[in-house]
């Protein structure tokens, strides 16, 4: 089984650059097309999966930092439609660096 470790890089006005590991998973990722409407515009949601189970990540505005924010999801089919997961925030990166 492929397995993706996934780092994420926040780049500052200041050109300083703050990377952070947020996992390891199997399998691969991608890029989705359409954010949700509460992700930060700068940034690009993705999804991670393998073998119909996966997570969804986003970046949003808390109150005192960005927030990295991850749900789970499954694959459905026509006898099982899987429930809708709510998003946990895994890691943050301060305002400013």
């Amino acid at each position: 089984v492929p397995k993706v470790k996934i780092i994420l890089e926040a780049k500052y006005p200041n050109g300083s650059i703050q990377n952070k590991q947020i996992g390891i998973f199997d399998g691969g990722c991608n890029t989705l097309e359409k954010a949700d409407a509460d992700s930060l515009a700068t940034t690009t949601n993705f999804q991670c999966y393998y073998a119909g189970y996966g997570h969804q990540y986003k970046i949003v505005k808390g109150e005192k930092s960005y927030l990295v924010m991850r749900k789970e999801f499954e694959e459905g089919s026509e006898d099982y439609n899987p429930p809708i997961q709510k998003y946990e925030m895994v890691s943050e990166f301060p305002f400013t660096n």
